[in-house]
């Protein structure tokens, strides 16, 4: 994929700006990122836009770059908003976990993330850190896949934290 270009997408000023009223608008309406549809995240030009990818990744290599979103000057709160309500223009998101969790942080939480999500055995009954310890920490992942079409990473510069979307 280093050789090809086609899987980035450039957003416009006209889309960027399309997105942050939105977001500006679900804030106002005190709509949670979790309540965020299509119907209430409404973006028709940015709709197109996602179309778009969405048909890209269904039917290309599988993996798409949108790049053009200032995050920099967004709050937690609007990014996690607007990056939900791009999800929902993708595709139906589904839970990443058996509680139901839709967004995480992906953070380095170093030793606390053994503490916090446990060990489990191995076949030899020894115990090592559980996968989803090493998600928060800078631990060797086994490969894995996810059960989904799609997964989503936001990496707004400098913040340290990265949603992630299913």
């Amino acid at each position: 994929m280093a050789g090809r270009s086609d899987w980035v997408f450039e957003v416009t000023d006209e889309i960027r700006g399309e997105l942050l009223s939105a977001t500006r608008l679900a804030l106002k309406n005190a709509t949670g990122w979790a309540q965020i549809n299509r119907a209430n995240f409404r973006v028709p030009v940015t709709a197109n836009f996602l179309k778009e990818i969405a048909e890209f990744l269904e039917t290309g290599p599988g993996i798409a770059k949108i790049r053009g979103i200032d995050l920099a000057h967004l709050t937690e709160t609007e990014r996690r908003i607007m990056f939900y309500g791009i999800g929902q223009h993708l595709g139906t998101p589904v839970s990443m976990s058996r509680e139901g969790m839709m967004m995480s942080d992906v953070t380095d939480e170093g030793v606390l993330s053994a503490e916090r999500y446990g060990h489990v055995k191995d076949e030899n009954n020894e115990a090592f850190v559980s996968s989803r310890a090493r998600v928060h920490s800078t631990g060797q992942l086994r490969f894995h896949n996810d059960r989904c079409d799609v997964v989503a990473f936001e990496t707004p510069q400098g913040t340290g934290r990265n949603p992630v979307v299913k």
